[in-house]
């Protein structure tokens, strides 16, 4: 049975905490009362935490000695002494189901910080009928209470992403049911036949305190595949969606695979490393479960992993795409590329400069001294297009050659190779090759799923070129239809006759090798 910490801010547990630290030093320091504490047998940092009402973070503070050696059986802590607070001056809120803290410090408008000061001893476990104080009543508005039980779904989703499905709402929430957020699923009810089931490695941090939009775009991710599996569930089809906080650990990841869950699912969407990837990989050829890799394009051995579904294509494959749709052009483009060394900034632009020269796409070379002294002209066509390639990773470069190019945009046809999230801020015309399609275009499908969204997860993207949420969508509905595909075709006829238009998306996998993994090939050269 699952031990429960409840949250009370009572006399009672004031006097409890006291009775415990009645024989420890207090000395201060810089203004801060500090215990000197001895720490015992069996004692780790985690129960010394929880007796002091402090978290391990404010002890490791004052003990920096514990980052490097750990901790230590006779080892004298400073530990912060918490202030006694009068909770009758502050706003209480009870803990209900399925809340976080994240959903909390959103729902009153306030800081998680301000939370976990105000509740040094507060648990991850968020124990149902705990008590918070949220802040002084005279500082904090107590929100209206929602009609609906959907506009609470935010809350639940950021920090904990396991789900359980209400009975009053089609859309899955979200809840912490394991200190390290291991799952629950999503429950079917009148099954006429077995459910699908997926489940989702995704390193959403829940251990992590500070909350950021690299790691909120994860759960964004997941909310889009929610909506997605909404959709699609019906009394002839039913699904469930188990959900995994990966971290970044590699042996987070075994953990996970050893679970009794995993040997009957019929898919898996993640993870988010390569390394991780390597280990799914093993596991899923031994299972025989198809896995899509959304993120990393780095897949070690796709060749030998035939239910491995790489989205995001190689930078190779990038390169020949771009260099395809320039020799295509035939004589009406050249390149130049602008460098000051022989040595290129990253892979990928290596790879452009040698698939351009393999396509025998026409490309000068220059120097960024010429554009500084406004030379630039003498190597721009006049019945050509100019397309810049910089040899740079770094936005701001870019950024700075462009008052430069402006000058010329009336008189040349002029453009630069870009990446996707950089084309909003480019103010010259741009190339970008990209799995990403439309990303300004507005039409029903797109505005029904951000009205659905809206509904049920009250809170604006973090993510916008791409926006994560419309690739959980694409990626789960894509694969939705190919575990719905015939059953008699065989796995790699169920794959390739599935060619999916998405809200973000586009998405054809095509086998690398015979008997190998998936490469996503619907990429495209796009211009703004």
């Amino acid at each position: 049975m699952k031990r429960i910490y409840t949250l009370l801010f009572s006399v009672c547990f004031v006097l409890t905490l006291q009775a415990q630290c009645d024989d420890c030093p207090i000395d201060t320091v810089r203004g801060q009362a500090l215990y000197r504490y001895t720490v015992k047998q069996g004692e780790g940092l985690y129960r010394i935490s929880k007796n002091f009402g402090v978290s391990q973070e404010d002890i490791i503070r004052y003990n920096k000695e514990l980052q490097t050696q750990g901790l230590r059986l006779g080892q004298v802590l400073r530990i912060p002494v918490v202030e006694r607070i009068d909770s009758s001056l502050y706003i209480v809120h009870e803990i209900l189901p399925k809340q976080t803290l994240y959903g909390i410090s959103k729902q009153y408008g306030v800081r998680i910080a301000q939370l976990q000061q105000l509740n040094p001893e507060i648990s991850k476990n968020m124990p149902i009928g705990g008590r918070l104080l949220i802040g002084l009543k005279e500082n904090v508005k107590v929100p209206a209470v929602p009609s609906e039980a959907p506009q609470q779904v935010r809350q639940e989703v950021a920090p904990a992403p396991a789900t359980a499905v209400r009975k009053d709402t089609p859309i899955a929430q979200v809840t912490i049911v394991e200190p390290l957020a291991d799952s629950l699923f999503v429950p079917t009810e009148n099954k006429l036949s077995e459910p699908v089931r997926i489940a989702y490695l995704l390193p959403f941090m829940t251990n992590t305190l500070k909350r950021t939009p690299q790691i909120d775009r994860f759960v964004e991710f997941y909310e889009g595949a929610l909506l997605a599996v909404d959709e699609k569930q019906s009394k002839q089809r039913q699904f469930e969606i188990y959900a995994y906080d990966t971290e970044k650990s590699d042996l987070r990841i075994e953990q996970i695979l050893s679970r009794p869950e995993m040997q009957r699912l019929d898919a898996i969407v993640g993870p988010a490393y390569p390394s991780q990837v390597n280990i799914v990989a093993a596991f899923a050829d031994s299972m025989h479960i198809p896995v899509i890799v959304p993120f990393t394009p780095k897949v070690a051995n796709l060749s030998r992993h035939p239910y491995l579904l790489q989205f995001n294509p190689t930078e190779e494959r990038e390169a020949q795409t771009f260099a395809s749709c320039l020799q295509a052009k035939g004589d009406s483009v050249q390149c130049l590329w602008v460098s000051d060394t022989d040595e290129f900034a990253s892979s990928e632009l290596q790879l452009v400069c040698h698939e351009l020269s393999r396509h025998r796409v026409p490309c000068r070379n220059i120097t960024t001294g010429i554009l500084a002294n406004d030379s630039l002209p003498f190597f721009l066509s006049q019945d050509k297009e100019n397309i810049l390639i910089v040899n740079t990773n770094r936005f701001a470069d870019i950024i700075a050659l462009m008052p430069k190019l402006e000058i010329y945009q009336g008189r040349y046809s002029l453009s630069v190779l870009s990446r996707y999230a950089w084309t909003e801020q480019l103010s010259v015309p741009a190339y970008y090759v990209s799995v990403f399609n439309r990303p300004h275009l507005i039409d029903l499908s797109r505005l029904a799923y951000n009205t659905k969204r809206s509904y049920y997860f009250r809170h604006e993207v973090t993510t916008d070129t791409p926006r994560y949420d419309w690739l959980g969508y694409d990626l789960t509905q894509y694969l939705m239809q190919v575990l719905s595909a015939d059953p008699s075709l065989t796995w790699q006829e169920r794959i390739e006759s599935v060619n999916y238009k998405g809200l973000q998306s586009d998405l054809q996998f095509r086998q690398t090798v015979p008997g190998g993994g998936y490469e996503n090939v619907s990429i495209q050269v796009l211009t703004r």
